[in-house]
């Protein structure tokens, strides 16, 4: 399970340092990252999504996207919020990690993708 979060990771990085522009910081250090997941939240309710009836209204988060990779498609092997976040955490399909309904929690020794950006010297922290 580690190889895929480490495949995973190596694919997150490699995307943030080959669009340049995405990260200011000098190429001997590695880019940050940051991962934004709100429920409920259509993907264009947002100024910088083109919402006209919120332009001017989410400057923090339009001030995010301009410095960002904004992925605008994606794909849910379970649309339902705590098996989907498991999945993105564990790189591992719900049946696999447990979690296929809302308001479970996931076990403490699952390995997820903050422990092994953890172990290549990033930062981590969950909030939520």
């Amino acid at each position: 399970m580690k190889k895929y979060l480490t495949q995973l990771m190596s694919a997150i990085t490699l995307g943030l340092l080959l669009t340049g522009e995405a990260w200011s910081a000098p190429h001997d250090s590695p880019p940050n990252v940051l991962f934004v997941f709100g429920d409920q939240w259509r993907a264009q309710a947002m100024g910088y999504a083109g919402d006209p009836n919120l332009q001017g209204m989410t400057p923090h988060m339009d001030s995010l996207a301009a410095q960002s990779i904004n992925f605008s498609n994606a794909v849910s092997g379970m649309p339902v919020c705590t098996p989907f976040r498991a999945s993105l955490l564990t790189g591992q399909y719900p049946l696999t990690h447990g979690l296929f309904l809302n308001d479970l929690t996931l076990p403490s020794e699952a390995l997820t993708i903050a422990e092994v950006y953890q172990q290549s010297g990033y930062a981590t922290g969950f909030i939520g």
